[in-house]
């Protein structure tokens, strides 16, 4: 019983600490909604794109958010961009560390077919 007891509790401690791994849609910022409506335009018109297999990610670095664009086929170093929709060089001195230091993940949207999380 005392098992029983103290899994429960491990359970309920492990569950509480889920947060929402969904960024709410007023967090967005406009020139992602629009990519993401063209990615979902393109995967209905052409199903066989390889659309469905990507997904966008927010991360926090230094206070500000950025945005990865992960295709789970070709993806080891993806794209990132800053919440203007600006490419970032994470290979010039301000952004070397971004790799180690970046947090928070959270998915904005993913096609049908991501399956990593």
């Amino acid at each position: 019983m005392k098992n029983l007891v103290l899994f429960l509790c491990l359970f309920l401690v492990a569950s509480s600490c889920e947060k929402n791994q969904t960024v709410p849609d007023d967090e967005i910022p406009g020139w992602l909604k629009t990519r993401i409506a063209q990615d979902e335009l393109t995967i209905a018109s052409n199903p066989q794109s390889g659309l469905d297999i990507a997904a966008w990610i927010r991360y926090k670095y230094q206070k500000e958010y950025y945005f990865e664009y992960h295709n789970m086929l070709f993806s080891s170093f993806p794209p990132v961009y800053n919440y203007a929709g600006e490419t970032v060089n994470y290979h010039i001195d301000s952004y070397t560390d971004y790799p180690d230091k970046k947090c928070c993940k959270q998915f904005v949207w993913k096609g049908s077919a991501y399956f990593l999380e």
